[in-house]
């Protein structure tokens, strides 16, 4: 193992060398300075989308997405997909489905002023842990031919439309032109 020696004339040639090309010096640490987050960023990007979800203890799946390589996004997925899924993924726990929305939905008053909301599969309440603040979430039997179409509405609507009324509970209210009772 050789040692690395530093002379006094060393450190003079340095400074020298500094002095008479500062742009050589400043371009060397720029170089540094962006180099090395460059150089890192990928590894920390890694890591980052490694890391599990908030609350998250193990490593689940939370989305199943048909991907289209000829326009390089998220394929749109059906209600068969899911029902295939459903029928042949035997490793997965609990899948729950959901497709977002804008509905009109009716308050007291008789207006029906639009609300963002989702229709979706009594599974989903499970998976993400949800819980409602009262009354209850879907079950299978409110898929059932001929059941009451039913709905949970969330905090924000029941606060706004509603007054945070209890009663509202048991209340068919107009979804579009469907009337929904409210079960949670």
């Amino acid at each position: 193992i050789t040692q690395l020696r530093l002379s006094w004339l060393d450190v003079k040639l340095g400074l020298r060398l500094l002095v008479k090309y500062p742009m050589l010096n400043l371009a060397a640490v720029f170089a540094l300075a962006v180099g090395i987050p460059v150089g890192l960023a990928p590894s920390h990007l890694a890591r980052a989308l490694e890391a599990p979800l908030p609350g998250d203890a193990d490593d689940r799946v939370r989305a199943i997405r048909y991907w289209d390589p000829l326009s390089s996004s998220v394929a749109p997925t059906w209600d068969s997909d899911f029902a295939f899924w459903e029928q042949h993924l035997r490793t997965v726990a609990t899948l729950g489905a959901f497709r977002t929305s804008s509905y009109n939905v009716a308050s007291a008053d008789g207006q029906a002023a639009p609300a963002e909301g989702a229709q979706l599969t009594p599974a989903v309440f499970q998976m993400v842990g949800a819980r409602p603040f009262i009354g209850r979430t879907f079950e299978a039997a409110d898929y059932a031919a001929g059941a009451a179409d039913v709905v949970v509405i969330g905090h924000a609507l029941w606060a706004s439309r509603f007054g945070k009324d209890p009663a509202v509970l048991g209340r068919t209210i107009r979804i579009g032109r469907t009337p929904h009772v409210v079960v949670g």
